[in-house]
C-alpha cells in the first residue's frame, strides 16, 4: 500500500497521465520520498499528494509510526513546499490519523504544519484493523474533546484557506451509511501481482473501460446513487473486494 516501495514510482503518474486520467493522487508516508522523486512527480503532472501524519510532536509521531523519522517527514514537506512554490502542483493534503494518544496535540497542528501551505487537511479517526500497530483507538470517551478541537481546526483552516475534511457527526462510525455500496462499486479496484479484485476481469485481453461497458457499470452506479436506501445486493466480486480492505 506504500507506492514509494516501487523504485520508479514517478512512472506510475506518467502512465496515468499518458492514459488521460483526469486527476491523479499519490498517497505516501513520505519516508522513502526523495527530492528528485518529488520533482519528477511534479513534472509528470501529479495533481495531489497526500502525506500521512500520526502526531504533531516527534515523540508521538515516531511512537505511532514505528521506524519512521520525524525529521525525514518534515524534510520531505520542506522539499515539497519548495517544488510547489515553482510549479503550484501537486496540491498537498495531510492525512492526520487520530486516536486518544494524539488528539490533544492536534490543537497545535497549524503551528507545526502551517508553513507548508497545504491545500487540504483530512482528520481521520483510526480503527483497530487486524494489521495496524495502533491499539488505543477508542474515541468514544473523548467525543466532546474531539468535536471541540475539530471545530477549532475547521475555523483555523477556513482562515488559512485550507479545506478541512472531518467526520464530526459520527466519528466512531456507529451509524449506518446508505452510500457504502456506492463506495464499493466506484472505488475499490485493487490490482497487484498476486490479486485482481474480481475474477471475471480478463485483464490480459480487455481494458478497465471495456470491462465496465461489458458489465453495465455506469448504469449500475447511477441506479445505486438514485436509490441509496434500496438494499441493493452487490456482485460477489465487489463484496469480496470490500472484504479484502
Amino acid at each position: 500500500m506504500e507506492p514509494t516501495t516501487f523504485k520508479d514510482y514517478p512512472w506510475l503518474v506518467r502512465l496515468a497521465k499518458q492514459h488521460k486520467v483526469p486527476f491523479v493522487g499519490f498517497t505516501t508516508n513520505a519516508q522513502l520520498l526523495t527530492s528528485d522523486g518529488i520533482r519528477q512527480l511534479a513534472a509528470a503532472g501529479l495533481d495531489e499528494i497526500t502525506i500521512s501524519s500520526h502526531g504533531v510532536h516527534k515523540d508521538t509521531y515516531e511512537r505511532l509510526m514505528r521506524g519512521a523519522s520525524f525529521e525525514k517527514h518534515h524534510e520531505t514537506l520542506r522539499d515539497l513546499a519548495s517544488v510547489r512554490s515553482l510549479n503550484k502542483l501537486p496540491r498537498l493534503r495531510i492525512n492526520f490519523t487520530i486516536n486518544p494518544d494524539n488528539l490533544e496535540e492536534l490543537k497545535s497542528f497549524f503551528d507545526v504544519y502551517g508553513a507548508y501551505n497545504l491545500t487540504t487537511l483530512q482528520l481521520r479517526p483510526v480503527f483497530d484493523f487486524a494489521d495496524t500497530e495502533y491499539r488505543n483507538n477508542d474515541l468514544s470517551k473523548y467525543l466532546d474533546r474531539y468535536r471541540a478541537i475539530t471545530a477549532d481546526i475547521i475555523r483555523e483552516g477556513a482562515n488559512r484557506r485550507v479545506h478541512v475534511l472531518a467526520n464530526v457527526s459520527d466519528p466512531t462510525h456507529e451509524g449506518g451509511n446508505v452510500f457504502a455500496h456506492v463506495y464499493r462499486t466506484a472505488f475499490l479496484r485493487a490490482v497487484s501481482p498476486e490479486f485482481v479484485w474480481t475474477k471475471d476481469f480478463d485483464w490480459r485481453n480487455e481494458s478497465l473501460a471495456d470491462y465496465c461497458n461489458r458489465i453495465g457499470w455506469r448504469k449500475m452506479l447511477l441506479r445505486q446513487i438514485i436509490q441509496p436506501h434500496r438494499q441493493a445486493s452487490l456482485p460477489a466480486a465487489q463484496t469480496a473486494a470490500f472484504d479484502v480492505f
